[in-house]
């Protein structure tokens, strides 16, 4: 394996889990040999969200969580207010 690819592995290995006691339950943030941390899915480890930006708002509402994974039950019920005129159909 060429040293260029054996570095993009090192960078993506993750380091460590960590779930607060603040966090959303269905949340748990994974840092990872590059330096970035990341809101993953308990459950499966989809990613949902880059601890520098947030958690990305289409997850922020289908948790009820805020950009920083903390539970937020009033930004769901935003998140659903009148959502079938925001859907664009092709």
């Amino acid at each position: 394996m060429p040293p260029r690819d054996r570095a993009d592995i090192r960078n993506s290995q993750i380091l460590s889990v960590h779930r607060p006691a603040n966090l959303h339950p269905a949340l748990a943030i994974v840092q990872r040999g590059s330096g970035f941390s990341e809101f993953v899915l308990v459950e499966t480890g989809q990613m949902v969200g880059l601890e520098d930006e947030g958690v990305v708002s289409l997850w922020q509402g289908l948790l009820s969580c805020n950009a920083k994974g903390e539970p937020d039950d009033l930004g769901q019920k935003a998140f659903w207010k009148q959502w079938e005129s925001r859907m664009k159909f092709i």
